[in-house]
């Protein structure tokens, strides 16, 4: 139940991100128009979509767990104290890129309002650099760590091209 409750409450999160950007670029195009705002916001923009790609990732992540590690989809692939290694690893990488996508979506809230903050500006790029690598690194893991460990079946992870 805990992979569906992480998993619902992303993509809740997901859709609340989609509508933040929507009223976001709303926002930024309607200033821009009335002559009140000529600086670059597309930092704020990539960061909402630098969110909106790790809430897909997570989301997916708890479905990918359940079945990887709850089910008998691998079963005799790993040993049980294999599969408690291999998960424990796999949920520190999900729960470091969950906190770190829950900063940064502080982060963009506090931004919404268009004023012109530099510290909080390098805050969001920083910390979509960031969520960025974790993503890297969390199919890394997947690919090599966990699908790389396969003996008698094979599998892959789509392609991450963020």
């Amino acid at each position: 139940m805990h992979y569906f409750e992480r998993y619902k409450q992303h993509l809740d999160s997901l859709t609340k991100e989609k509508n933040n950007r929507a009223k976001l670029t709303s926002r930024i195009a309607a200033a821009e128009h009335d002559g009140t705002e000529s600086r670059d916001f597309s930092w704020l923009v990539k960061a909402l979509d630098q969110l909106r790609t790790a809430r897909q990732v997570l989301s997916n992540s708890y479905a990918f767990a359940y079945f990887f590690f709850g089910g008998q989809l691998y079963a005799e692939e790993f040993s049980e104290d294999e599969n408690r290694v291999n998960q424990n690893l796999f949920e520190d990488s999900q729960e470091m890129l969950a906190a770190e996508v829950e900063r940064l979506s502080g982060l963009v809230e506090r931004a919404k309002e268009l004023t012109l903050d530099a510290q909080l500006r390098l805050d969001v790029i920083n910390s979509s650099v960031n969520i960025h690598t974790r993503i890297v690194k969390f199919f890394e893991l997947v690919e090599n760590d966990l699908y790389g460990k396969l003996q008698s079946s094979s599998a892959q992870i789509a392609v991450y091209r963020g």
